[in-house]
């Protein structure tokens, strides 16, 4: 059996923030031991405090790194023919677009890290296809957006999405609703505004 065609919708963040991510892992594992050393040089209840302080700043830096290098190394989205995946930290979520009945668009607020504020809404609406896989129940979102570039999928993307949801049958009201989606995604694919009116 031939292997499906592979559509890479996106590869995550772009290769700067990966390596950012890195260089800054290296930094907070190097300070992990300098503070295990400021701890062992005093002395008395105060050792034993700081040393218990270290080994749990030890632990919860080592556990948020890894959870974060994960997302940042892990996180893509593509097509296998009409089974769409999308990956992150430690799950891959898989949904058949030709098979799936229930489809939705919608929008999330557009996030972005302002200082001292965290992450702040910047204003703009990001595009998000939810589909439910029929066979498990689980509800698969794909934001329309690349990490990397934060600008909306191009529309060869955007195609490839649409044509793989109505390479299926369904029946009726499934039917009319993927080809909604499929429409949306086209007008998308023509203009990220063509689809608010």
């Amino acid at each position: 059996m031939a292997r499906p065609h592979r559509v890479q919708l996106h590869t995550g963040r772009s290769s700067g923030v990966k390596v950012l991510g890195g260089c800054s892992s290296v930094v907070v594992l190097f300070l992990i031991p300098v503070l295990a050393w400021i701890a062992s040089i005093l002395s008395g209840w105060l050792s034993v405090v700081m040393g218990a302080l270290a080994a749990l700043v030890g632990v919860t830096c080592v556990v948020a790194l890894g959870i974060v290098l994960a997302d940042l190394l892990r996180a893509a989205a593509w097509l296998d023919g009409t089974v769409l995946a999308v990956r992150s930290a430690f799950t891959t979520n898989r949904c058949d677009l030709a098979a799936a009945h229930l489809f939705t668009i919608d929008s999330i607020a557009e996030r972005s890290y302002a200082g001292d504020l965290g992450s702040v809404p910047t204003g703009r609406l990001i595009p998000r296809l939810r589909v439910q896989d029929p066979g498990t129940g689980r509800l698969v979102s794909l934001v329309l957006q690349d990490p990397a570039t934060r600008t909306l999928l191009p529309a060869v993307r955007l195609h490839a999405l649409a044509d793989a949801i109505l390479a299926g049958r369904r029946p009726e009201p499934y039917a009319r609703q993927a080809r909604q989606v499929a429409q949306e995604l086209r007008r998308l694919a023509g203009g990220p505004f063509a689809a608010h009116p």
